[in-house]
């Protein structure tokens, strides 16, 4: 099921005992924010690539994780310069929406997801 289904799925009160990771040329990182080590995350990013297909998610906004699916689609189009690098990161950061909790603030978690997000492409661009 891609992750893009899973996510609009209800919620349900099901225990997920298997997970297959199917291996192809898929680069990938996952980059998260917290306050200490054992605490819960501020804010989660993940981005990945297959071939030309950019996929960035970000999660703990504190809602659901999100596809950012504009942000995703603009990487997607482009050379992956400078400047689409900081645009995509700034689209998805516009595009999802962020809540306020004690961990943090809508705000700062906004911020959080462009520097995040922009650190993930820079991250998959150097695998080889």
């Amino acid at each position: 099921m891609p992750l893009v289904d899973f996510l609009k799925k209800p919620k349900e009160k099901d225990i997920l005992v298997r997970l297959w990771v199917k291996l192809d040329n898929c680069k990938a990182t996952y980059l998260n924010l917290r306050n200490a080590a054992s605490d819960y995350s501020i804010l989660n990013v993940a981005v990945s690539r297959l071939d030309d297909q950019w996929i960035i998610a970000v999660g703990a906004r504190p809602r659901r994780a999100a596809v950012a699916t504009k942000a995703s689609a603009t990487l997607s189009k482009g050379t992956q310069t400078a400047s689409e690098i900081e645009g995509a990161a700034q689209i998805a950061s516009e595009e999802l929406s962020f809540g306020t909790n004690m961990r943090g603030t809508a705000e700062y978690r906004k911020a959080l997801c462009k520097v995040l997000v922009k650190r993930g492409i820079l991250e998959v661009m150097a695998c080889r």
